[in-house]
């Protein structure tokens, strides 16, 4: 994992609009080039920055090496947007952001629109940031539940678990996680051969943080060991106007 994210890095990253997200299946990245690449066709008959397109699975012990020959052959990662996201993408940091807001949607994406090259060709990681952030800004302040996973008494690796329900289950269970990258979501264990470069090691504990997030900052609001009372400060938490 931590060889393909070195190598997906700095490749150039394009924000597509007539993009279908349900295309790219969870873990994977979706690349497009004027020239054929190396990775599973993906179904898109759309023209980007070329008429090729694959996909690359981010567990795969290939991709890395996929992806460095694709980056070769000019290829772009490819982020499926909406115009609502593109126009919050471009208005972060601009300080007429509440003048353009204040128009109505198509006013303001027709005075925006031509400005989505200033957003088009960043690295990947730095796009993919941006389109976060400003998805997060889009959805609204939120108290969100995440849940952190201690696994293997002897070495205490913890480890996050973007769902936290799915983590209360893993605990006394042997999972799969990457002892170096710690961004990499352990998940359960199935068998050598399912989980190329993982090392394997029981759960043994976890704790569950509530996160109050604005789009911009994120703020601990403390830590939980049973899940239910957990849900219950989320509920609390959320039905008050912290902002």
């Amino acid at each position: 994992m931590q060889a393909f994210n070195s190598a997906v890095a700095n490749m150039r990253t394009l924000f597509d609009l007539d993009i279908d997200p349900a295309v790219i299946p969870n873990g994977h990245i979706l690349m497009n080039a004027p020239r054929p690449l190396l990775g599973v066709q993906a179904p898109i008959n759309h023209f980007a920055h070329g008429r090729y397109w694959v996909l690359l699975d981010e567990a795969d012990a290939y991709s890395a090496k996929f992806a460095e020959k694709n980056a070769e052959l000019d290829a772009y990662i490819v982020l499926p947007a909406t115009q609502a996201l593109i126009m919050e993408m471009i208005l972060s940091g601009c300080k007429y952001s509440k003048s353009y807001r204040s128009m109505a949607f198509e006013d303001r994406w027709n005075s925006l629109s031509g400005r989505i090259n200033s957003i088009q060709r960043l690295p990947y990681y730095e796009a993919l940031s941006k389109s976060q952030r400003a998805a997060a800004k889009l959805k609204g302040p939120s108290v969100d539940i995440h849940a952190i996973l201690a696994i293997d008494h002897e070495q205490r690796f913890e480890r996050r678990v973007p769902d936290y329900k799915l983590a209360n289950a893993m605990v006394g269970r042997t999972v799969a996680y990457d002892r170096v990258d710690p961004d990499v979501p352990p998940r359960l264990y199935e068998h050598a051969d399912e989980h190329p470069n993982l090392d394997a090691g029981d759960a043994y504990g976890v704790v569950f943080e509530l996160v109050y997030d604005n789009g911009g900052d994120q703020l601990s609001l403390g830590f939980h060991h049973i899940i239910e009372n957990a849900e219950r400060a989320q509920a609390l938490f959320a039905n008050r106007s912290l902002t």
